[in-house]
């Protein structure tokens, strides 16, 4: 029985730790210090925002536009536009 208890107060342990370090590990990668102010982007005329992402220091923003869908890939850390992806039906 106390081998039992033992074993669940080291994997509290254990878990709390692992927590504890993921969360100091994302507030260390925290870009929105380095950001720009603003970022501007162009997108066709009637064009509406689909979906926002950010992953690894990027801005993946998804529009459906008249002529088509279109992903715009931003750095964060520059607010440059990297890519333009436009996604055509096929002729």
């Amino acid at each position: 029985m106390i081998i039992l208890g033992l074993l669940i107060v080291a994997g509290v342990t254990i878990i709390g730790i692992t927590i504890t370090t993921r969360l100091k590990d994302v507030s260390q990668n925290d870009i929105a210090v380095d950001m720009p102010d603003v970022i501007q982007a162009y997108a066709p005329k009637g064009s509406q925002i689909r979906a926002v992402d950010i992953d690894d220091g990027f801005l993946f923003v998804s529009l459906a536009a008249p002529e088509g869908d279109i992903v715009i890939i931003i750095e964060l850390k520059s607010g440059k536009v990297l890519r333009r992806l436009n996604i055509l039906d096929e002729p």
